[in-house]
């Protein structure tokens, strides 16, 4: 139907919106930040949703939520030095582990 499609591509620009949001914050120092780092993990938590909602509107089509995996990792790598034992890092591991959980 023509509103589901709609609204697959609603969640397809809001998921852009917040990957070109997290890319932004992720180009600026955060690693001292704490609440810098609060707002990429919101972000993340955010992408992701927008994520899982396209593939749950389309669900042979993973490889949304499946090219995120990797970036998540990549936070949480680069995360896992400057802010060790970190809500915030406890809460990006989880928005990975769903990620992960989606596309095993």
């Amino acid at each position: 139907s023509s509103a589901a499609t709609t609204m697959v591509e609603s969640y397809a620009s809001m998921k852009e919106m917040y990957l070109k949001e997290s890319r932004a914050l992720l180009g600026l120092q955060w690693k001292g930040d704490e609440e810098l780092f609060s707002r990429i993990v919101q972000s993340s938590a955010d992408l992701l949703d927008a994520a899982i909602k396209c593939t749950e509107a389309n669900p042979e089509d993973k490889s949304g939520v499946s090219s995120l995996k990797y970036h998540f990792k990549g936070i949480v790598k680069q995360a896992s030095n400057h802010f060790e034992d970190s809500s915030d890092l406890k809460e990006l591991k989880k928005v990975l582990e769903r990620a992960e959980s989606i596309c095993n």
